[in-house]
């Protein structure tokens, strides 16, 4: 079954109607085997469900062929999803590919976070005040922190259980940013199955990872190299920096900067020994290095920080970060869009593995604008238009206008209140009402039905792009 739906999305014109039953088994055999996954010699655990083992082993012939083939797999579960609904029959009002569901977040408690009150405490709507940090809120299906149901039932679980729903192929998050994330770069298509396959442990999905960052508070956001002109007056200017490059490479930097860069941070990398020096001339003369370096003191990423685009984006701003861009989030609060994947290659700013080779085979070090992304607005509705795999909408409703109808798009989508209170119904008669910081879940049928939203308040809608 993986082979012919893999098959069939590369050729819609051989296409066969899949069933919601074939789309659940998919997704069921892809769950177990990323669970079976050996990082040392490539060996199979025994499968959580006897039924998709033989199925599985006639499939797999290498741990690393697999690996490269879940991306295709999965892409061929969205279209078969999408196909399998639009050709049965209309399921009964009361079915559950027919409801809204609410859904709560899972919470993630990394360093960087903030104490409450923040966004990701509000969002958890726990009652726990504790200072402890509150960095993530996840909603989605991603294997390391699925969302879950008010009774407690995992949203994979559930989706399993009903998959006519649709898995999401996206990660909607909020995030809490009190100090800085580490410096950091997501790979591209082809890269992240080599990666995974390689080094699952570290690496552990066998796909890209492109994101959208919309502030909720003014946040601070590195991205990007700056000019060669901004590279070369601030290298030019502090004799440790230009030695902690090299004298070669820098040589090659004033010639050819772009190519030079990988060079000046090959060098940088090689040698932690010129970093105090370097340091102490940076945050003299570097705002955003200064402030870096209050957290991480004499780490490799106060350096590279300094070599970054930065700007604050302002609530309801956004910015586009695509695959192999270096880029840092230093503070503030925001909702994150991002294609299902954890693959982080670290550069600094960190005390998790730095993967050096990996990082400087993917930075070009060429200069490129920071993609800030300038919504759409029609009415109540703001599109943030990028060249991703998921849309992302944003509702406002007020005193002049205080509904609107959602013009129809295919699920899985999650409906995230951020202000007020907003009731959200179907054509098919299901409603449900959510306050600031909570979440809606809505299977392919409903999103393809439509949907229409009352109240007083801000929603963030987020759903595949087909």
């Amino acid at each position: 079954m993986l082979s012919s739906l893999a098959e069939s999305a590369a050729n819609p014109s051989n296409r066969e109607p899949a069933t919601a039953e074939s789309v659940g088994q998919l997704y069921s055999l892809l769950s177990d085997i990323k669970e079976s996954l050996h990082d040392e010699v490539g060996k199979m655990r025994p499968l959580h469900n006897h039924r998709s083992h033989r199925a599985m082993h006639q499939f797999i012939q290498s741990r690393k062929d697999l690996a490269q083939k879940i991306p295709e797999f999965l892409q061929a579960a969205a279209n078969a999803s999408i196909q399998a609904v639009s050709t049965q029959a209309p399921l009964a009002t009361g079915d559950a590919t027919m409801s809204l569901h609410r859904v709560d977040p899972a919470v993630q408690r990394y360093v960087w976070g903030m104490e409450p009150p923040c966004l990701v405490h509000a969002m958890s709507g726990a009652a726990d005040g504790t200072p402890e940090p509150w960095a993530e809120a996840w909603f989605g299906v991603h294997p390391r922190a699925p969302s879950t149901l008010p009774n407690g039932m995992p949203l994979t679980e559930f989706i399993a259980s009903n998959p006519a729903l649709g898995f999401p192929p996206f990660l909607l998050k909020a995030l809490s940013i009190a100090k800085p994330l580490s410096i950091q770069a997501h790979p591209d298509q082809e890269l992240a199955a080599t990666l995974h396959a390689r080094r699952p442990d570290i690496y552990p999905d066998a796909s890209h990872k492109p994101e959208l960052m919309i502030a909720v508070k003014p946040t601070r956001v590195l991205c990007g190299f700056k000019t060669s002109a901004e590279l070369l007056e601030l290298v030019g200017k502090l004799p440790a920096l230009a030695a902690a490059f090299g004298a070669a490479a820098f040589d090659a930097f004033n010639s050819e900067p772009w190519s030079g860069v990988k060079g000046c941070l090959t060098h940088l990398f090689d040698h932690p020994e010129t970093h105090e020096a370097a340091i102490a001339e940076l945050v003299a003369v570097d705002g955003v290095a200064a402030f870096v370096h209050g957290f991480f003191g004499t780490d490799v990423g106060v350096i590279v920080a300094a070599l970054l685009q930065h700007r604050t984006l302002q609530p309801g701003e956004a910015v586009f970060i695509p695959a192999n861009e270096l880029h840092c989030y230093l503070s503030g609060e925001g909702i994150e869009v991002m294609v299902s994947s954890d693959n982080v290659v670290r550069c600094g700013l960190t005390g998790k593995l730095i993967d050096t080779p990996t990082l400087l085979g993917m930075v070009s070090g060429m200069h490129a604008e920071m993609a800030q992304v300038t919504p759409t607005v029609s009415g109540p509705f703001r599109s943030f238009d990028c060249p991703a795999e998921f849309r992302v909408v944003g509702v406002t409703l007020d005193g002049g206008n205080t509904e609107a109808d959602v013009e129809p798009m295919p699920g899985p989508l999650f409906v995230l209140c951020m202000t007020g209170e907003v009731e959200v119904s179907t054509p098919m008669g299901s409603s449900a009402v959510i306050c600031a910081h909570q979440c809606l879940f809505a299977g392919i049928d409903l999103g393809l039905a439509g949907l229409r939203m009352r109240g007083r308040g801000e929603a963030i809608i987020v759903a595949p792009r087909v």
